[in-house]
């Protein structure tokens, strides 16, 4: 089912530290730690099947030192429905 942009909240944890929630887009990326930058069809306000986001650090943050590795565990919340749809953790480096 189609999730109105609005409605959808992402937030990541980096080695276990506070999570911290990433803008939507970039445009409104500042005072954001990190943004979405959606693929797939990006001509309308919703995340469809078949639609995906990277993950970008915001504003020259780093949010893994460089050259380290880090885990990295990524929240997505359905605020509307006010449940988790997904947690996942993966190793940035």
């Amino acid at each position: 089912e189609d999730l109105n942009w609005a409605s959808v909240t992402v937030k990541i944890s980096v080695d276990g530290a506070a999570p911290v929630t990433c803008a939507n887009n970039a445009e409104g990326a500042d005072g954001f730690d990190c943004h979405l930058v959606e693929y797939g069809d990006t001509t309308d306000q919703f995340w469809s099947v078949g639609d995906g986001v990277t993950v970008v650090e915001s504003g020259g943050d780093s949010l893994c030192s460089l050259g380290e590795t880090c885990s990295v565990e990524v929240s997505i919340t359905d605020t509307r429905e006010g449940k988790i749809i997904d947690k996942t953790t993966a190793i940035a480096e």
